[in-house]
């Protein structure tokens, strides 16, 4: 009789997943991978908003996993106009994100919810004071892949009672893998594996 561990099983089927994912982008067609990319960047279109939604402003400077980074205020702006169904969160938080200097790039963000968000026609909505808390790490001296997602608060689904919401959910054995000449990052973690490609857009941040 052969004992496999929980571990060693959730890795193996982390690697089945993942050489199934490799083998699909292998099998896509020009048109499919044409779609496959077009719905991934609307899905994250309301991120383009980010520049006109909040006022920035530069708060200090400190050492974020011993990089020196900018530490970046971020407050609504009331000229701002949501054109997304989800970028209107944006006018109930108030952030908090630490840029990397030498990159440019986010390291870390914290958003608080300072009002009740609605979606889909009152189907979901996420309450106030809810908290987000995301972060990036630097993979390959020239990469940001995601690191931790944290969200605690309450949301109400479906006008059911409210919900009280905590996840976190962590990345890591970041791989790359080149199908069909597309650059890929796939990240696991112990329950599913999530992919996102090398040249996935950034979200732009600038201060004003």
């Amino acid at each position: 009789m052969v004992v496999t561990s929980e571990t060693e099983t959730e890795k193996r089927k982390e690697q089945q997943k993942y050489e199934k994912a490799v083998a699909q982008r292998h099998g896509e067609t020009p048109a499919q991978r044409h779609k496959r990319i077009a719905d991934y960047e609307k899905q994250r279109s309301f991120l383009k908003e980010v520049p006109d939604a909040f006022n920035f402003k530069l708060l200090g400077e400190e050492k974020y996993e011993g990089r020196p980074a900018y530490i970046v205020e971020c407050t609504p702006n009331p000229k701002y106009q949501p054109r997304n169904m989800y970028s209107r969160i944006f006018l109930h938080i108030h952030a908090k994100l630490w840029i990397d200097k030498q990159d440019v790039q986010w390291a870390k963000a914290e958003a608080n919810v300072t009002d009740n968000v609605s979606f889909g026609f009152l189907l979901a909505r996420i309450a106030k004071d809810a908290r987000i808390v995301m972060e990036q790490m630097r993979l390959n001296n020239d990469l940001w892949v995601t690191r931790r997602i944290s969200v605690k608060g309450n949301a109400r689904i479906m006008v059911l009672k409210n919900r009280n919401l905590t996840e976190e959910i962590t990345y890591s054995n970041y791989r790359l893998a080149k199908p069909a000449g597309e650059k890929l990052i796939t990240s696991q973690q112990p329950s599913s594996p999530n992919t996102a490609r090398l040249n996935d857009a950034k979200p732009p941040v600038r201060e004003q």
